[in-house]
């Protein structure tokens, strides 16, 4: 199943793509609220709620005042289709689920993409006149986020992207920036692996929990902690329910600027 929270367009027309202004703005403040059942609850609801989109719209405000990454222009609609047929032979035939983002510094369009049969995905970059500089294919993109890392990194993404097959599932996590005007892959690591191919066999599913080093959410720092949980689902009937719990080793990764990326380290 796609992801929900991207644009839906069909697979014979994927030619543009709504971009938001950036990932402080994609709060939506009528989430806040549940359905009202008096009319008193309702018009405090609605206050609340205009409450807070006030102040959502005030924030947007004062962070381009007081930003040098703020821009007032809006950005030029890319071109999806054009872009994907550029790293990609053959377009795909089901729907595509496009997420956006758009960085400041300098003015990226981040395209995020997501398609099934099997499922597949890019990773697509263009400018803010919506010219094509760069795209790689990926597993199926289920989140696309802001990466704030060492100042080498900027402008970077972090990505979660879905990879199948006969008995597997997995979600990786990748960080990728761009230099050059060329996408590249910083990091990687596995979020969560499913795993039941040999019948005769154990399954197990592997949980990874990536932690960082600087402030949260965004300032991942210099130094990343993973730590794993294995479920090991035993041969025999009642596999599906009966299962042991393993802790797997804790790893850490440090910034390596010589090579641009996080290596293992102690």
């Amino acid at each position: 199943m796609a992801p929900p929270d991207g644009q839906r367009l069909s697979g014979r027309d994927i030619d543009k793509a709504r971009v938001n202004d950036g990932y402080f703005i994609r709060f939506c403040s009528s989430q806040i609220a549940e359905v009202p059942h008096t009319l008193r609850e309702e018009l405090a609801v609605k206050s609340i709620v205009r409450f807070y989109e006030y102040m959502r719209r005030l924030l947007f405000l004062l962070f381009l005042l007081t930003s040098s990454y703020g821009f007032s222009e809006e950005c030029k609609s890319p071109d999806v289709k054009g872009g994907l047929g550029k790293i990609i032979k053959d377009l795909p035939v089901s729907d595509v689920t496009v997420i956006a983002y758009k960085s400041f510094s300098p003015r990226i369009q981040w395209l995020g993409l997501y398609w099934e049969g099997p499922v597949s995905g890019a990773l697509i970059a263009y400018d803010c006149a919506g010219r094509f500089l760069s795209g790689v294919t990926t597993g199926g993109i289920q989140t696309l986020k802001f990466f704030y890392g060492p100042k080498a990194l900027q402008p970077t993404v972090a990505v979660e992207e879905i990879s199948t097959g006969t008995g597997y599932y997995r979600v990786g996590y990748t960080i990728y920036t761009i230099q050059n005007n060329n996408i590249r892959k910083v990091w990687e690591h596995t979020r969560h692996e499913s795993v039941s191919v040999i019948p005769s066999e154990d399954a197990h599913v592997d949980d990874f929990e990536i932690i960082p080093s600087g402030s949260p959410p965004n300032d991942f720092g210099t130094r990343l902690r993973v730590e794993g949980v294995r479920k090991v689902f035993p041969v025999g009937n009642n596999r599906s329910f009966d299962f042991r719990i393993e802790k797997l080793a804790t790893k850490f990764y440090c910034w390596n600027k010589t090579s641009i990326t996080y290596k293992q380290c102690k």
